[in-house]
């Protein structure tokens, strides 16, 4: 099926920054451009049902099977083919696909607003909330190309936005597993993770993270990509909103809870009750709206507020 380009499920492309747009009669036929489109794509060897009275399908994989071990006992069961959900859209030219699996799909439609019954069944339904389970020893597996990141849990799940509120998406761990994520080549891991897209009017952009958790910044300059030098540790949350300061743009983390900032390289340590990171987005400070794919990013400034202690060679 299809949905509208700036729909939040599965990533999606970002609202831009823009004025509020006033009240007005719907255009003449000819006159208005059609709103780009995504294609999405659900696949399974398991069950697939439909309930028309509510609006509700959910996707199973199947079954998971025992494997037999060498000496014919019984060993792990053996994970069978994921739901797989593929979004197709094309974002500044380039075809970009996102994808999910999981072992559960569950999908609540609703009318659009603003769409009158009648207007077309295949037109006027989007997805309203969306909830992906895992079972056995599979996870929930995210991959988004339109944002260069990607998840690996035990549960998502993802609401639509409204008039206020732009698209929500909550990624969860386990208490035998963490959450586990990798964006633009840095990574992660926490409890929960609660991403929120940003409104119709391009506000609102942020993110929020549940503790323990540690992020290990990516060394840009490594060409194997497998350095890993920073490291920025938390007890109890994470907050990340974007600033911008004198036609910089960057992206605000606070981590709140015995927190850390390790730097193997300078051999230099911070802690603090909060300390907070400014990362600079370069392209967005060089006001490049069409860029996708995540921008490039810079360590600019770190501080840190109550019960501050260093540690450091120089000291």
């Amino acid at each position: 099926f299809w949905v509208d380009s700036n729909s939040g499920f599965l990533g999606g492309t970002p609202n831009a920054k823009k004025p509020p747009l006033p009240a007005a009669p719907a255009p003449e036929a000819g006159e208005q451009k059609p709103a780009e489109k995504a294609h999405i794509k659900i696949h399974t060897g398991g069950p697939f049902t439909y309930d028309l009275t509510r609006e509700f399908a959910w996707f199973e994989s199947p079954p998971a099977r025992e494997s037999k071990g060498a000496k014919g006992e019984a060993d792990q069961a053996f994970a069978g083919d994921q739901v797989l959900v593929e979004r197709f859209q094309t974002v500044n030219k380039k075809e970009k696909i996102d994808q999910l699996t999981c072992d559960r799909l569950d999908l609540q439609f609703r009318r659009k607003v603003g769409v009158a019954a009648g207007d077309g069944a295949a037109s006027d339904k989007e997805i309203e909330t969306a909830t992906a389970t895992r079972r056995d020893i599979n996870e929930v597996t995210l991959a988004l190309d339109t944002d260069d990141m990607a998840a690996f849990g035990s549960k998502m799940f993802y609401r639509a936005g409204d008039s206020v509120n732009g698209p929500l998406t909550i990624l969860y761990g386990d208490s035998q597993r963490p959450l586990r994520t990798v964006r633009q080549g840095h990574s992660m891991k926490c409890q929960e993770l609660q991403l929120y897209a940003a409104n119709r009017f391009g506000d609102g952009q942020r993110a929020w993270a549940k503790g323990p958790g540690q992020i290990d910044l990516l060394d840009k300059k490594d060409p194997d990509k497998t350095s890993f030098p920073t490291h920025i540790i938390w007890r109890d949350t994470l907050t990340v909103v974007k600033t911008n300061e004198g036609g910089q743009v960057f992206d605000l983390m606070t981590v709140v809870g015995e927190a850390s900032f390790i730097d193997d390289v300078q051999k230099q340590e911070l802690h603090g009750e909060k300390i907070l990171v400014w990362l600079e987005n370069q392209e967005e400070s060089a006001r490049k709206p069409e860029a996708s794919g995540g921008s490039k990013q810079e360590l600019r400034r770190v501080l840190a507020q109550d019960r501050v202690r260093a540690v450091s060679p120089a000291y």
